[in-house]
């Protein structure tokens, strides 16, 4: 939450306090927190691509499902 500018109430939801305090402790959040601090320390560093929206199957799916390959195609047309 904090990574989001997110706050949460104590007072008023103390179940999702003592559930968010609860899993903060179970080891498999643990090591993917900590996974996941150590990648965005090291991301000013890293050179991958930053500017594209990266597409899975089922987004494109989607897309041409509802019509939008013509838009799709030009987007691929135009490059980065």
């Amino acid at each position: 939450m904090r990574t989001f500018g997110l706050q949460l109430d104590l007072q008023r939801f103390p179940a999702v306090a003592a559930w968010a305090k609860s899993i903060r402790s179970h080891a498999v959040f643990a090591a993917d927190a900590q996974r996941t601090a150590s990648f965005l320390k090291e991301l000013k560093h890293l050179t991958h691509e930053r500017r594209r929206l990266f597409w899975s199957g089922d987004r494109i799916e989607w897309l041409f499902s509802r019509g939008f390959h013509k838009w799709f195609f030009r987007e691929i047309e135009a490059g980065p």
